[in-house]
């Protein structure tokens, strides 16, 4: 059994599923033979949850799906466990991850602390293919600082996201909302860890085991969906601007030059 650093096992892991998987409880099972703080949070299913209920609290000025705001309502109570119990740190991962067994699990959580309390993040966040990064750009430091987040990429690294690390202070102004307030996203400091602690096992391997697994599918469809009617829309505007004929409207017919001298000049 692993010995722990001064408070190591007082940092709380919550671990989110919809019900407790075998992916959960290998999870929890794994957690407190390393002697680590670890808790089921009962997920939500996309399909119970009532965008209008849930619409107004999100911060971030996008479209949230309803899978989104049901894995972030479980964040939410995650965060309000983790704040009852006033541990300075509070570790959350959703049943797909993969905590990699490094041989001393305390002793990489106990860098990875000292490292945030040396630094003064307010949250962290370890991403699916992290590790490629660091491979690409040929980096041997092990700490990546991302200073900003882009809008457009946000959503991409919820969808890819393996565990998120919260201070009580981050935990406490993100508060009940199932998405990080804009204020705050300006605010946050992420990083990427070069260093064997958490995993992401791909979309569709079946041998993932994992109620959160299902609703990441179900966004993915989605997605596959909306790329598909873009790339409609698109193609259809390049139909409309090289076909040398008229295309009757409402209003009349409108020949191919005029209607590609308005398409560029919008």
């Amino acid at each position: 059994m692993t010995m722990n650093g001064p408070g190591i096992s007082k940092i709380p892991f919550f671990v989110i599923s919809m019900t407790k998987t075998y992916r959960s409880k290998s999870l929890i099972s794994y957690l407190e033979k390393e002697n680590m703080s670890s808790f089921h949070v009962q997920g939500i299913p996309g399909k119970d949850i009532s965008l209008d209920k849930y619409v107004p609290n999100n911060g971030m000025n996008r479209s949230l799906s309803r899978v989104e705001i049901a894995v972030g309502i479980s964040h939410i109570e995650a965060r309000t466990m983790g704040l009852s119990m006033q541990s300075d740190w509070i570790f959350v991962l959703e049943d797909d991850a993969i905590i990699v067994d490094s041989g001393n699990l305390s002793k990489t959580i106990m860098d990875v602390t000292n490292f945030f309390d040396s630094n003064k993040p307010i949250a962290v966040s370890f991403f699916a293919g992290q590790f490629g990064v660091f491979r690409k750009i040929r980096m041997n430091i092990k700490y990546l600082k991302v200073l900003k987040v882009p809008d457009y990429s946000v959503a991409t690294l919820y969808s890819k996201e393996a565990l998120v690390v919260l201070n009580q202070s981050i935990s406490k102004q993100v508060g009940q909302t199932p998405d990080w307030p804009p204020v705050l996203k300006r605010q946050l400091h992420w990083y990427a860890i070069n260093d064997l602690l958490i995993d992401h096992p791909a979309i569709n391997d079946p041998n993932s085991a994992s109620n959160i697994r299902e609703e990441r599918l179900k966004r993915k469809e989605q997605n596959n969906v909306d790329v598909y009617r873009l790339k409609q829309i698109l193609n259809y505007i390049n139909y409309l601007m090289v076909k040398p004929f008229s295309y009757p409207f409402p209003w009349g017919t409108i020949e191919t030059e005029k209607l590609r001298s308005r398409i560029l000049r919008f």
